[in-house]
């Protein structure tokens, strides 16, 4: 009878088995690790950006109490305005940027209701858009502040 080796008789892995192995666990830790800075660094710049929006909503807000009308732009809430203590409403001008330095978007609609020629009320409806880290419009990664505001007028005499 032939003696015949069987692979089951091999006495291990050999030294060479052992580093290609811990090479290929080494790799797939790393592919892991650096995927989830990555997305812990996007979540931190959303967060960021969620929080200027904020406070600029707090400033849009606050220019509406104090000058008697939003701002046309968020320039104007950097600027001072003359017998208005509180400005400029916002001290840093970088908060009008999102996390990744592109400015937002703000744009306001207003709505007038009427009943019989006198205003009743004025709605105000406030959008403020971050495009997000691609920086395209109209992308599903676009951060987006949205408010309603009514303001009535004041009683007529």
């Amino acid at each position: 009878m032939k003696a015949t080796r069987s692979i089951t008789n091999r006495q291990g892995m050999t030294r060479q088995d052992m580093l290609l192995a811990i090479a290929a666990g080494v790799a797939v830790v790393a592919v892991l690790v650096v995927l989830g800075v990555r997305n812990a660094g996007r979540q931190k710049a959303i967060q960021t950006t969620q929080a200027r929006m904020a406070v600029l909503r707090t400033a849009i807000e606050q220019h509406q109490l104090e000058i008697g009308q939003p701002p046309r732009a968020l320039a104007d809430l950097i600027a001072s305005h003359s017998g208005i203590p509180s400005s400029p409403f916002l001290a840093d001008a970088a908060i009008t940027n999102d996390a990744w330095g592109s400015p937002y978007a703000y744009t306001i609609h207003v709505a007038v209701v009427t009943n019989r020629n006198r205003v009743v009320t004025t709605n105000r409806n406030h959008l403020i858009v971050s495009m997000g880290p691609d920086r395209m419009t109209n992308a599903q990664d676009n951060i987006v502040l949205q408010w309603h505001a009514e303001q009535s007028p004041a009683p007529y005499h």
